[in-house]
Protein backbone atom coordinates (compact mmCIF):
# COMPACT_ATOMS: atom_id res chain seq x y z
CA UNK A 1 0.00 0.00 0.00
CA UNK A 2 1.44 3.34 -0.56
CA UNK A 3 2.26 5.68 1.80
CA UNK A 4 -0.44 8.13 3.05
CA UNK A 5 0.13 11.97 2.07
CA UNK A 6 -1.37 14.74 4.25
CA UNK A 7 -4.78 15.49 4.46
CA UNK A 8 -6.70 16.72 1.86
CA UNK A 9 -7.92 20.59 2.41
CA UNK A 10 -11.39 22.09 1.30
CA UNK A 11 -10.69 24.81 -1.07
CA UNK A 12 -12.42 27.85 -2.15
CA UNK A 13 -13.36 27.23 -6.11
CA UNK A 14 -16.00 29.65 -6.18
CA UNK A 15 -16.14 31.57 -9.50
CA UNK A 16 -17.92 34.67 -9.76
CA UNK A 17 -19.57 36.95 -12.28
CA UNK A 18 -18.52 40.40 -13.22
CA UNK A 19 -21.35 42.14 -10.74
CA UNK A 20 -20.58 40.33 -7.83
CA UNK A 21 -17.58 40.92 -5.37
CA UNK A 22 -14.52 38.56 -4.97
CA UNK A 23 -14.93 38.98 -1.08
CA UNK A 24 -18.49 37.17 -1.34
CA UNK A 25 -19.38 34.38 0.62
CA UNK A 26 -18.13 31.44 -1.31
CA UNK A 27 -20.37 29.20 -3.11
CA UNK A 28 -17.94 26.26 -4.04
CA UNK A 29 -15.71 23.92 -2.10
CA UNK A 30 -13.78 21.72 -3.03
CA UNK A 31 -12.30 18.80 -1.58
CA UNK A 32 -9.46 16.79 -3.61
CA UNK A 33 -7.27 13.64 -2.53
CA UNK A 34 -3.81 12.29 -3.30
CA UNK A 35 -5.91 9.46 -5.12
CA UNK A 36 -7.49 11.57 -7.50
CA UNK A 37 -10.80 11.83 -5.90
CA UNK A 38 -12.82 14.78 -6.10
CA UNK A 39 -15.70 15.56 -3.55
CA UNK A 40 -17.51 19.14 -4.46
CA UNK A 41 -20.12 20.95 -1.58
CA UNK A 42 -21.58 23.68 -3.89
CA UNK A 43 -24.23 25.99 -4.45
CA UNK A 44 -26.84 25.77 -7.07
CA UNK A 45 -28.38 28.75 -8.75
CA UNK A 46 -31.76 28.82 -7.75
CA UNK A 47 -31.72 26.10 -5.15
CA UNK A 48 -31.43 26.49 -1.42
CA UNK A 49 -28.99 24.84 0.37
CA UNK A 50 -26.23 22.90 -0.17
CA UNK A 51 -24.99 20.49 -2.80
CA UNK A 52 -22.93 17.02 -3.37
CA UNK A 53 -21.24 16.96 -6.90
CA UNK A 54 -18.71 13.87 -7.00
CA UNK A 55 -18.27 11.12 -9.34
CA UNK A 56 -21.04 8.31 -9.16
CA UNK A 57 -23.29 10.41 -8.03
CA UNK A 58 -25.67 12.36 -8.47
CA UNK A 59 -26.08 16.21 -7.68
CA UNK A 60 -27.65 15.39 -4.27
CA UNK A 61 -28.85 17.79 -1.72
CA UNK A 62 -26.83 18.23 1.48
CA UNK A 63 -27.31 20.27 5.05
CA UNK A 64 -28.12 23.91 4.97
CA UNK A 65 -25.06 24.54 7.32
CA UNK A 66 -21.98 24.74 5.39
CA UNK A 67 -19.72 23.06 7.82
CA UNK A 68 -21.92 20.24 8.41
CA UNK A 69 -22.76 20.07 4.31
CA UNK A 70 -19.14 18.66 4.05
CA UNK A 71 -18.76 16.38 6.70
CA UNK A 72 -21.90 15.06 5.31
CA UNK A 73 -20.21 15.08 1.80
CA UNK A 74 -17.00 12.88 2.91
CA UNK A 75 -19.33 10.46 4.96
CA UNK A 76 -21.74 9.93 1.38
CA UNK A 77 -18.66 8.85 -0.39
CA UNK A 78 -16.72 7.43 1.87
CA UNK A 79 -19.90 5.09 2.23
CA UNK A 80 -19.98 4.54 -1.92
CA UNK A 81 -16.27 4.06 -1.81
CA UNK A 82 -16.86 1.13 0.56
CA UNK A 83 -19.71 -0.18 -0.88
CA UNK A 84 -18.12 -0.39 -4.27
CA UNK A 85 -14.62 -2.24 -2.89
CA UNK A 86 -17.49 -4.23 -1.35
CA UNK A 87 -19.03 -5.13 -4.44
CA UNK A 88 -15.00 -6.57 -5.99
CA UNK A 89 -14.16 -10.13 -6.17
CA UNK A 90 -11.66 -11.58 -3.58
CA UNK A 91 -8.31 -10.95 -3.87
CA UNK A 92 -6.78 -14.30 -5.38
CA UNK A 93 -4.54 -15.93 -2.90
CA UNK A 94 -0.41 -15.46 -4.39
CA UNK A 95 -0.28 -19.17 -4.33
CA UNK A 96 -3.63 -19.81 -6.05
CA UNK A 97 -2.31 -19.42 -9.99
CA UNK A 98 -5.91 -20.67 -11.37
CA UNK A 99 -7.84 -18.07 -9.72
CA UNK A 100 -5.17 -15.49 -11.40
CA UNK A 101 -5.59 -16.76 -14.35
CA UNK A 102 -9.25 -16.70 -14.21
CA UNK A 103 -9.24 -13.54 -12.90
CA UNK A 104 -6.97 -12.08 -16.10
CA UNK A 105 -9.10 -14.18 -18.32
CA UNK A 106 -12.29 -12.32 -17.37
CA UNK A 107 -10.77 -8.99 -18.53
Amino acid sequence: MPARGPRAQWEDISSYSQGERRGSAPKSWELRTSADLRIVVTRRFGLEGWYLLSEGFDCRQLNDDVEEAKLEAIRLVRERLVFLLDSLPPEPSKGDKRATNRVRKGR
